[in-house]
């Protein structure tokens, strides 16, 4: 494959001349690692080479690495965007650069993150902003959903129904379990907010037989039905449903709190990681736990 040529007269030109190290990818992902250079910058942090076909994003903020990013104003859901708008009606403070990452809203000082994905792609990204910033990870659950089917994209409306899966405050540790490294955290609070969506999807073929056979198109916000604040331990445990015992098992919290075996596991996992439970032994081949001892006051 022959190399890809720079553009005459940028500043790049010379110091890749002879480099076979940037080659342009089928699934346009590229990957690589180079030193830092001076390059024109876009105003917001970030300078583009240029070639034939595609454009190639670099970072200035952290020397001695390129970072490879989406545009997310053309990938940007409904439902991301009126959170933001819900947090910040402020537009100059939307979509801001702090500290080398984008950051959805900045209010009173405080960074704002809306995170549909899973948590575990936040953990580096919080890790760096908390050393300096306060940060609010924002954490939508989809608590009822209708779903629209589409006949094709932008076509007529096939069918309309709603989806049959509930999320509740329990759903969360389906996720927290990737985030446990990070919280809590004395600058950090967790907001999850258990919402009305409506999700829009259109046909897809299937690859093989267990792909789906739909790709969304679209989410949009209903409504949100309740907000939970976290920010301690504490604030785990009070998530524990009532009738536990004083020891109580991964089977109790199922049963209680009316979620799966394999979610309450996950529960399990993250208020042990967290110090919101403690273990108090074993019940045969059962782990057993318990609210921690409160803490004695200094004298």
């Amino acid at each position: 494959m022959a190399k890809p040529a720079l553009e005459p007269g940028h500043p790049a030109s010379t110091r890749f001349a002879n480099s076979d190290t940037i080659r342009p990818h089928p699934g346009a992902q590229f990957w690589a690692q180079f030193q830092s250079f001076s390059l024109p910058r876009d105003g917001h942090g970030w300078s583009f080479w240029r070639f034939p076909g595609f454009s190639l994003p670099v970072s200035h903020h952290s020397p001695n690495q390129l970072f490879f990013r989406e545009f997310e104003s053309d990938l940007e859901t409904a439902l991301h965007r009126e959170l933001k708008e819900f947090y910040c009606d402020d537009v100059s403070c939307q979509e801001v650069t702090v500290a080398g990452y984008r950051i959805d809203a900045v209010v009173n000082g405080t960074l704002i993150e809306i995170q549909q994905a899973s948590l575990a792609a936040l953990r580096k990204k919080t890790l760096v902003l908390l050393e300096k910033h306060d940060l609010i990870v924002v954490k939508p659950l989809s608590a009822f959903k209708t779903i629209i089917r589409l006949k094709r994209r932008n076509g007529p409306i096939a069918t309309r129904r709603t989806s049959p899966q509930h999320d509740t405050i329990y759903h969360l540790f389906h996720d927290l379990v990737h985030f446990v490294d990070v919280f809590p955290h004395p600058r950090l609070t967790l907001e999850v907010l258990l919402t009305e969506q409506e999700e829009t999807r259109i046909p897809k073929p299937r690859r093989w037989f267990r792909s789906k056979d739909y790709s969304v198109a679209e989410r949009r916000l209903i409504a949100i039905r309740t907000r939970h604040s976290l920010r301690t331990r504490e604030d785990l445990a009070r998530l524990l449903p009532d009738g536990l015992d004083e020891l109580f098992t991964t089977e109790d919290l199922a049963r209680f709190a009316n979620i799966p075996r394999w979610l309450a596991q996950k529960m399990a996992y993250c208020l042990r990681r967290t110090g919101s439970v403690v273990v108090a032994g074993k019940r045969r081949n059962v782990i057993l736990y318990r609210l921690p001892a409160p803490e004695k006051a200094a004298a």
